[in-house]
């Protein structure tokens, strides 16, 4: 029964881990060449490189056996450690990630609210003022009205640099946005990455687990304290974001 729940604790952990990096790697590839920089930074990426292995190394392969897996017949000699069943879930996962992120990259601006630092606020934080946004040498940024978030690009699609003075006051908040949706995915993907045969109840024995609460809730205090006190240290908006 220890044996096979080893074997088992292992599977999850590489199909977590295949997951985060295969959206990770789409994400920062085709960000920086579409837009001439990647939309999670390197200290961001650290921070999701701990989440993905350290971390959930001590929530996925500390599962406690269950006298269940003696029911199942063994595995074949010749199985490959990541199953047909693995390989859909891991490729699924990123797709839908990598959709979900990419919506937020490229229209994210188009519908994303900007919250309470909009050019007619003053936000000490920033020092964006309506005065300083009236007098800006972008056009862009003169006539933005503070609805949505600026998109957070070096440069646009058509290789223009549209917003690089404007982020000397802050890192942008349609990055940050991006970056607390990416590590939150993760955090819902480790939940599913304990689930590696076509198991429809991913909550199924979650709380048997004290380790795996405990790690799962170490990351989601983490991400919020990264986000709204990081600043430009963790390459997030200064004034964090709001509800």
């Amino acid at each position: 029964m220890w044996g096979r729940n080893v074997y088992d604790n292992i599977r999850r952990f590489l199909q977590f881990q295949l997951s985060v990096n295969v959206v990770a790697l789409i994400t920062s590839f085709l960000g920086s060449c579409v837009l001439w920089e990647s939309p999670l930074a390197a200290i961001q990426l650290l921070w999701v490189n701990m989440i993905m292995d350290s971390l959930a190394s001590l929530a996925l392969a500390t599962e406690t056996p269950n006298p269940s897996l003696l029911q199942r017949p063994p595995y074949r000699k010749k199985e490959y450690i990541i199953s047909r069943k693995m390989m859909k879930h891991i490729l699924c996962q990123s797709l839908v990630q990598s959709v979900i992120l990419f919506a937020i990259i490229f229209a994210g601006p188009s519908f994303m609210p900007e919250g309470v630092e909009g050019p007619t606020n003053t936000n000490q934080a920033i020092g964006l003022t309506k005065a300083n946004i009236d007098s800006h040498p972008n056009p862009e940024i003169r006539k933005w009205d503070g609805k949505y978030v600026t998109s957070g690009m070096l440069k646009d699609f058509n290789g223009e640099q549209v917003y690089e003075h404007f982020y000397s006051f802050t890192p942008s908040r349609h990055l940050t946005i991006n970056f607390n949706v990416f590590v939150f995915l993760q955090i819902f993907n480790m939940l599913a990455a304990r689930k590696i045969n076509d198991e429809i109840n991913i909550f199924k024995g979650v709380f048997t687990n004290p380790m795996f609460c405990g790690v799962w809730l170490v990351i989601v205090v983490g991400q919020f304290i990264i986000v709204q006190i990081g600043g430009k240290a963790m390459k997030v908006h200064v004034a964090g974001l709001t509800g």
